[in-house]
């Protein structure tokens, strides 16, 4: 399950920059997210994988929302195949890369999977992760964006991304206890 955030789309939230105070281009974000989900179909089997759209995800959806006030653009939208055309999930291509796909929704969806319950789910604050295991009353795996400086438990000590090794021992959480199990992969 990919939980979202993965298109971040800074050239269609003006009100944001991008983190690299470089003009962004909606095709390399494009690119690079159609790569990072090409990547992941490797390492699991694609049988059922599943992309939960998040709120960058969403800026898409937002954009065409703000371009239907444009009468023109809601004549063009009249012809079924610019209107699908111009859908995420088929600009994406995501049933090409194997994906189901579900688009942002505040609260949800949600995929469950054996124990735990995956959602893209609200913005990532200090209570998001307690008010959403009292929200769905089960463990659950949700995402949002997280900064540069994000670090990861592992037998050694706090480890930011770019410190992360395959076999390193991170820590999670089981029934009440904390687990230590290795990092696969690191991409």
């Amino acid at each position: 399950v990919c939980i979202g955030d993965v298109f971040d789309f800074f050239e269609l939230a003006p009100e944001y920059r991008s983190p690299k105070d470089v003009e962004p281009d909606m095709q390399e974000t494009l690119n690079a997210g159609v790569a990072h989900l090409a990547g992941m179909t490797d390492i699991t089997d694609p049988s059922e994988i599943h992309f939960l759209g998040g709120n960058h995800e969403d800026r898409w959806d937002r954009m065409l929302e703000k371009a239907r006030k444009d009468i023109r653009f809601r004549q063009l939208l009249k012809i079924p195949k610019i209107r699908a055309s111009l859908a995420f999930e088929a600009v994406v291509g995501f049933e090409d890369l194997g994906y189901q796909y579900r688009p942002y929704v505040e609260h949800g969806p949600l995929v469950e999977h054996d124990k735990l319950v995956y959602t893209h789910g609200e913005r990532a604050n200090t209570y998001a992760a307690r008010s959403m295991l009292d929200r769905y009353g089960k463990s659950l795996i949700f995402g949002h964006c997280f900064s540069d400086d994000t670090e990861l438990l592992t037998l050694d000590g706090w480890k930011s991304y770019e410190n992360l090794s395959v076999g390193d021992m991170a820590a999670g959480w089981d029934d009440g206890k904390i687990i230590w199990e290795p990092i696969e992969k690191v991409w």
